[in-house]
């Protein structure tokens, strides 16, 4: 998106600590069931990413993501019948990372959910950080090589 000055804005959403600020993210279905109380997705589920913007419930074989402060439910406590589909999305505050998404250049394969860090030889463009290493974000929506990734940092 072009800024008034012909600069191209990397930033795609700015958060913040605040409870209200939070991530909207479609909902892996696979292998889903709602609870005793009708809920897919419950407030205080730990969430991972399984895809460009699409979170699943933690399995502990990866870092939890964040946590839902807005799920999804089949309507059962209000007598209605819902059933989640692609459209469907819950919000998640992340547990890091948490300031904004940017739009970034990737100097190679990035997935989503893979940490990011600087590439040292062109500072201007992101790889997957090193095993061990923070890094400065996580891949949101990845890409292929020299392609326009969105990281959350």
């Amino acid at each position: 998106m072009p800024a008034k000055d012909g600069l191209v804005n990397p930033v795609v959403k700015i958060l913040s600590a605040g409870y209200d600020e939070h991530l909207n993210c479609k909902i892996d279905l696979s292998g889903v069931t709602p609870d005793a109380n009708g809920f897919y997705y419950k407030p205080t589920d730990l969430v991972e990413i399984s895809a460009d913007e699409t979170v699943k419930k933690a399995t502990g074989t990866k870092q939890p993501f964040g946590v839902v402060t807005y799920g999804v439910t089949d309507g059962r406590l209000r007598g209605e019948e819902l059933i989640p589909d692609s459209r469907t999305r819950i919000n998640v505050v992340p547990f890091e990372f948490n300031t904004a998404v940017i739009r970034m250049t990737a100097s190679t394969n990035i997935l989503a959910g893979q940490r990011v860090a600087i590439d040292p030889v062109d500072p201007g463009r992101v790889i997957p950080a090193p095993v061990g290493d923070k890094g400065i974000g996580i891949c949101w929506i990845g890409g292929g090589e020299e392609s326009t990734i969105q990281v959350i940092i």
